[in-house]
C-alpha cells in the first residue's frame, strides 16, 4: 500500500518520508523493504529527494564539533541499505555528490561512503581483530573465507551489488581520486588541534575507511580493471605523495602475481617499483632492496601456521561424518581437498621467501 501511494505521487510523499527517516531509526527498514515495489519514476524522485536533503546546508556535526548529527547517520544507512536491497535503485548522482564533496572534507560524504563500503561491500575493518583471525585472513583462500565468516565479513554474499556500486565510481573514473582524497583527509585528521584521544579516534576511523575502500576495490575488480582504473604504483607515490604502505597495499597482490608469472612480467614489476621516488625514507642503514622487499611481502609470505590448516581440516572432517546426503559429503570432501592444496601452496611460498 505504501509503495502504491509513493509511486502514484512521489514528489508529494517522499520528502515527508525521508524526513521521518531522519528522525526515527525503524522507519528506514520499512521504506527499504517497500522500495522494491516502487516504479521507475519513484526511484528517480527518491534519489532527487535524498540529494536535496544532503545538500540542505544543515549542520552535520553536533555542538562539540566532533560527533555527527543523527540525521546524517540515518540517511547514510538508508542509502546503503537501498543499494544493498533494491536492485533498481540508481545512486549515480549520489556518488557524484560524494566524490565532489570529499574535496571539501565533507563529513556527510564520508559517512555515506563508510556505510556503502561496510553494508554493500560487506567489508569488515581489522580494528579489534585477534591475532589468530589476522593470521587466518593472511593464509590460503579456505582459511580466509573461514576467518571472514568468524568476523562477520559478508563480502561474498553481495558481490553483484558491490560490483554494480564500483561501476558507478568507474563511470566517473573516480577510484584513484577517492583513494587519494581519503589519504589526504587522513593526513588532515591527524594534524588537527584536538585532544589526542579525539585525534586518535578520528585517525583510526579514516585509516579503517581507506583500508576498507581499497580492500573493496581489490576484491571485486579484475586485474585488468585494476590496471586500467587505478593510477600506477610510481604515479601514486611520485605525483600524489601517497605513502609507501598504502601504495604497496593497493598493488602488492597484483605485483606478486606478476612476479610469479614469467621473467618478462617480473622485470616489468621491478621497473615500475624502481621508478618510485621514496622521498623522506632514510636508506643509510638499509639497502634499497631490503626496503622494497619488506613492503612487497605480505603476512602470507612471511608466516606459515600448519596447525590452522589442520584445525580447519578436522572441523570439516567432523561435519563430513555427520553429513547424510551424498551431495553434502561431496561438497565437504572438495573443501578438504582445497584446504590441503592451500596448505601446500602456502608452505611452498613461505619456504621460497625464507631462502
Amino acid at each position: 500500500k505504501i509503495a502504491k501511494i509513493v509511486s502514484t505521487n512521489p514528489l508529494a510523499t517522499l520528502p515527508s518520508v525521508i524526513g521521518q527517516i531522519e528522525n526515527y531509526d525503524k522507519v528506514s527498514e520499512l521504506i527499504v523493504a517497500t522500495s522494491k515495489f516502487f516504479n521507475d519514476f519513484a526511484y528517480d524522485v527518491l534519489q532527487y529527494t535524498l540529494l536535496l536533503k544532503l545538500t540542505s546546508g544543515r549542520n552535520s556535526t553536533q555542538a562539540d564539533g566532533v560527533n555527527q548529527m543523527m540525521w546524517v547517520q540515518r540517511l547514510a544507512v538508508f542509502i546503503a541499505d537501498l543499494v544493498k536491497n533494491s536492485p533498481k535503485m540508481d545512486i549515480t548522482n549520489i556518488v557524484v555528490y560524494v566524490v565532489k564533496t570529499l574535496h571539501k572534507g565533507d563529513t556527510v560524504a564520508l559517512s555515506i561512503l563508510k556505510e556503502l563500503v561496510s553494508r554493500v561491500g560487506g567489508i569488515r575493518d581489522l580494528n579489534e581483530i585477534s591475532w589468530s583471525r589476522l593470521v587466518m585472513l593472511n593464509s590460503g583462500k579456505c582459511l580466509q573465507k573461514a576467518a571472514r565468516e568468524l568476523i562477520l565479513d559478508s563480502r561474498d554474499d553481495y558481490s553483484k551489488r558491490s560490483i554494480d556500486l564500483l561501476h558507478d565510481f568507474l563511470k566517473l573514473n573516480a577510484l584513484s581520486e577517492v583513494i587519494i582524497l581519503l589519504q589526504n583527509l587522513n593526513l588532515t585528521a591527524s594534524t588537527e588541534h584536538l585532544h589526542y584521544k579525539i585525534l586518535s579516534s578520528k585517525s583510526d576511523g579514516m585509516n579503517a575507511l581507506l583500508w576498507s575502500f581499497i580492500e573493496m576495490v581489490k576484491y571485486f575488480l579484475t586485474d585488468d580493471q585494476l590496471v586500467t582504473n587505478i593510477l600506477s604504483f610510481d604515479k601514486l607515490i611520485n605525483e600524489f605523495n601517497v605513502p609507501t604502505q598504502w601504495a604497496f597495499h593497493i598493488w602488492r597482490d597484483y605485483f606478486n602475481q606478476m612476479l610469479h608469472r614469467n621473467e618478462e612480467s617480473s622485470n616489468m614489476v621491478d621497473e615500475i617499483i624502481r621508478k618510485a621516488d621514496f622521498r623522506g625514507v632514510d636508506l643509510s642503514n638499509m639497502s634499497n632492496d631490503l626496503f622494497i622487499n619488506f613492503w612487497r611481502l605480505s603476512l602470507y609470505d612471511v608466516q606459515f601456521n600448519k596447525s590452522m590448516y589442520d584445525d580447519e581440516k578436522t572441523k570439516i572432517e567432523k561435519q563430513l561424518v555427520e553429513a547424510k546426503s551424498s551431495r553434502r559429503r561431496a561438497e565437504l570432501n572438495t573443501k578438504i581437498q582445497h584446504i590441503m592444496s592451500d596448505c601446500i601452496s602456502h608452505q611452498k611460498a613461505y619456504n621460497d621467501n625464507k631462502t
